[in-house]
């Protein structure tokens, strides 16, 4: 068995306390831990423009003076924008994953909060205890707001891939405010007043994630699981 965790927290002093004070999503794809230099190498993904808002959100976090140890590049775009980034490893929550064994599927940035999708591969001895480790040294950094596990046979196909930043912005905002609910939380109107986009933007990327996540369910693409790799 594989066991898959999900965490929100508050990572203490950390940049991403801004995503609070400008309500943006903000994607991390990719990443690499680079223990010898203590450092990583990250691509954060904003999803928003380059605009004037996003600028002073890049230059807040340039001042900010926490884990970042450089921006090195920012790299515009009308639907998002892209910061390559240097950051501090040993501060780092992704340092606490990395160190336990832990490989990180998902992470993303908002509302003051940083979350995780982590996957602890089938090799670990004693699961409990790598849990019990890795949740005591998180605290050593965050606050936990919420820490849900599963146990799965197999990983499904990583559809979070094959949507578009925009796709994976909405559809998650919509889960969140409760659309997908019955009866239903919110509405399209709802969603895009919160994303603060129109309602056929906001119908759109929907229809469009909505439409890939049931192709993959009904079998277009071939289930992995860990034997297969």
């Amino acid at each position: 068995m594989i066991t898959v965790i999900h965490i929100a927290l508050y990572h203490y002093g950390d940049w991403t306390e801004l995503t609070e004070k400008y309500v943006i999503a903000i994607d991390n794809p990719y990443y690499v831990p680079i223990q010898s230099k203590g450092i990583n190498l990250e691509l954060f993904r904003i999803n928003e423009g380059y605009s004037s808002y996003v600028k002073e959100l890049i230059n807040r976090i340039r001042n900010h003076g926490s884990t970042i140890v450089k921006v090195i590049n920012v790299i515009p775009g009308k639907a998002y924008t892209d910061t390559v980034m240097y950051g501090d490893y040993d501060k780092s929550i992704k340092s606490v994953f990395v160190n336990n064994m832990f490989i990180i599927s998902y992470s993303s940035f908002k509302y003051g909060l940083e979350y995780y999708t982590a996957i602890l591969p089938p090799i670990k001895a004693s699961v409990s205890k790598t849990l019990s480790e890795l949740k005591s040294q998180l605290k050593e950094k965050a606050n936990v707001i919420s820490l849900k596990q599963e146990r799965v046979s197999r990983l499904p196909t990583k559809i979070v891939s094959e949507l578009t930043p925009m796709e994976r912005n909405v559809i998650n905002t919509a889960y969140e405010l409760g659309f997908f609910n019955y009866p239903r939380g919110v509405n399209l109107d709802d969603i895009a007043k919160e994303l603060e986009s129109s309602k056929a933007t906001v119908d759109y990327h929907l229809r469009n994630a909505i439409r890939k996540i049931i192709t993959n369910y009904m079998g277009k693409e071939k289930e992995l699981g860990w034997g297969q790799y």
